[in-house]
This record gives structure tokens, sequence and C-alpha cells, in this order.
């Protein structure tokens, strides 16, 4: 089994975790061992905690783009070297609209 991270960028303005991304965030949840969400939305405590519990939240202004977001989480994780995969994506995603398991199987296979 391959050991992998999600870095996923968020941003809602008006501060919400909407079920579409917690719904991506749970599918992540399925084939990675670790999560982090870097969030540039004035979060509810609600929606914070429904994060939560999927993923480590890290909130910060709103300034620059994803790739600074993704630069934020990888630069809280104290040994990146441990995963054999880091998956960046954003709150844009839709889905998983397939079996992640699968779909991860597959490109273990290749590497």
């Amino acid at each position: 089994m391959k050991y992998r991270l999600a870095i996923v960028a968020h941003y809602d303005k008006d501060g919400l975790a909407d079920p579409c991304f917690l719904f991506l965030l749970r599918g992540l949840y399925s084939v990675v061992q670790e999560i982090i969400v870097v969030s540039t939305a004035p979060l509810r405590e609600q929606e914070a905690g429904e994060i939560r519990e999927l993923a480590t939240l890290i909130c910060r202004a709103n300034a620059g783009y994803d790739c600074y977001s993704w630069k934020v989480g990888l630069q809280s994780v104290r040994t990146p070297e441990i995963y054999d995969a880091i998956i960046t994506c954003n709150d844009s995603v839709y889905g998983p609209l397939s079996d992640l398991h699968k779909i991860f199987s597959s490109m273990d296979k290749k590497m």
C-alpha cells in the first residue's frame, strides 16, 4: 500500500464547507493517510468542525492562489519524504465520480 497525502485548497465567500466539498474530502479520506485542507475562507465554526472530522485544517489570509495554499500545506508537514504520493487539488473538483480505490490501484501499478 502506498502512503499518500492530499493537500486541498479551499475557498468559499460565505465561509461554507458545502456538501460537494465534504463529499470530495470523504472520497480522498478513503485512499490517503492524511488530508490537509488550507482554507482562505472566513469559515464558520460548524463548517470548520466538519472539515476537521476528515482533515487537518489550516486557515490563512485570502492572498495568493491555490499553489500558495499547497505550499503552506506542504510546509506544515514535518516529514514529507515519508509519502509515496502527494495529491494537490482544490474545492472546485467535483466527485469522486467513480471508485478511487480502483483508480489509485491502477496508478500504483504504474509507479
